[in-house]
């Protein structure tokens, strides 16, 4: 090749190349003129006009309120997550390094110090605590007794639900979308969820997976990314389900909701959500009684209120992010 061949095909890869980044740097600047029509210059984030306004959702009905805020009770812990009660109507609050005992009047009874995040916590009628760490249930005792550790679960285990029945040990498991049911050893009995059983598995999108005893030998499970809570046997086999998404006041919002639920003793289901977060009230056939607390009674950034009733039918919510465990009382009576 002559060179006056290779000088023009160098020159027009040098005015390739210097119309490429021309061409690239007025995307660039059309981009940015853009963003700074579209942006919140303070924050950077999308103007008013590009987001989506949710406001009219936080708004509940006044006529759908049923619940009356209490004084609160300090949680005590840091990073409060778990909550429960004991036989004696002790809170139980876990957190990231301990567990407290409370009384309801905010004095501390016992302090345990955890080596493992409290992830769950489950009181047996011996007043022996049950608690779950990421992969694992650690056993403690309030007298003196060494802690038991029991075995992994495995390796993606996440466990965000456990509850005491018997001899039986029923753990949620968000990370292998199963529950766990296991003996007071420790040992693996039966599990529920898994997707060869014919029946698709539990739908589990974050870290939010709720369980709760109902009545003799029945287990009522969230199954989140349905909106729904399923009940089954203690053999595994399911037996009825209710709810639906929706951002209305009935249904549960979002992703992945509820997060979390509780049962009175009547048997009307009490249940939390995130995103929109709401704590609301259904009859035992899973229609909406009332919403007990709505978006305007918490910080937005919260995610998952665990939940548990009291001997006084009080709904007890724990507010991580306040550190705190909320009360409140409802006015309604449930008709089956």
């Amino acid at each position: 090749m002559d060179m006056n061949r290779k000088e023009q095909i160098r020159w027009g890869a040098i005015w390739l190349t210097v119309a490429v980044v021309a061409v690239a740097a007025g995307l660039l600047i059309r981009a940015r003129r853009q963003a700074a029509l579209t942006t919140d210059p303070r924050t950077g984030e999308l103007g008013g006009a590009f987001r989506l306004d949710v406001s009219a959702l936080n708004r509940i009905d006044p006529g759908l309120v049923i619940g009356a805020e209490k004084e609160p009770i300090p949680a005590l812990v840091e990073s409060p997550h778990a909550l429960a009660l004991d036989a004696a109507g002790r809170l139980i609050v876990g957190g990231e390094n301990e567990i407290a005992v409370i009384e309801t009047n905010g004095v501390v009874r016992t302090r345990l110090p955890m080596p493992f995040a409290v992830r769950c916590v489950a009181a047996d009628e011996d007043g022996t605590l049950y608690a779950g760490h990421v992969d694992h249930v650690g056993i403690y005792r309030t007298n003196g007794v060494p802690a038991v550790q029991w075995p992994s679960l495995g390796t993606n285990t996440v466990l965000t639900s456990i509850a005491v029945a018997g001899d039986n040990v029923w753990v949620a498991d968000a990370g292998q979308r199963r529950v766990w049911r296991l003996d007071k050893q420790g040992r693996v009995l039966s599990r529920i969820g898994d997707k060869d059983d014919g029946k698709g598995g539990f739908i589990i999108p974050s870290p939010h997976f709720d369980l709760a005893l109902g009545s003799v030998d029945e287990l009522w499970v969230v199954d989140p990314g349905r909106h729904m809570v399923i009940s089954f046997g203690r053999d595994g086999a399911r037996r009825s389900a209710w709810g639906r998404g929706g951002a209305d006041p009935e249904g549960f919002s979002g992703c992945c909701n509820p997060t979390d639920i509780a049962i009175r003793t009547d048997g009307s289901f009490v249940t939390s959500e995130k995103g929109l977060v709401r704590v609301k009230l259904y009859t035992p056939a899973g229609a909406l009684m009332g919403v007990v607390a709505g978006p305007d009674k918490f910080d937005a950034e919260v995610r998952g209120l665990d939940l548990v009733v009291d001997g006084q039918g009080r709904i007890l919510v724990l507010d991580p992010v306040r550190v705190q465990v909320r009360v409140f009382e409802v006015n309604v009576q449930t008709n089956k």
